[in-house]
């Protein structure tokens, strides 16, 4: 059975339209989403499909600030 999560997070005292997640089952992540649609800045999130059951997944927010990648911090969730 494939498995599905919402991964969230915030833009705070910065402007980007180009906001994504990084994830995957190390650290080292290994998959990106597409590109975040946002207001600019505040809440933003995505819908990660196909997910392997019983499986412990990383992930953190990249955000682009005027040419500067900017990463959220390294959060992890376990599918069941």
């Amino acid at each position: 059975m494939d498995k599905s999560a919402v991964v969230s997070g915030t833009l705070i005292g910065a402007n980007s339209n180009n906001i994504y997640f990084e994830y995957g089952t190390t650290e080292t992540f290994g998959k990106v989403t597409p590109k975040v649609t946002t207001s600019l800045v505040g809440n933003f999130s995505y819908n990660i499909n196909l997910l392997t059951p019983k499986t412990t997944y990383f992930y953190r927010a990249v955000a682009n600030v005027n040419g500067v990648l900017i990463f959220g911090d390294t959060m992890s969730f376990t599918t069941k």
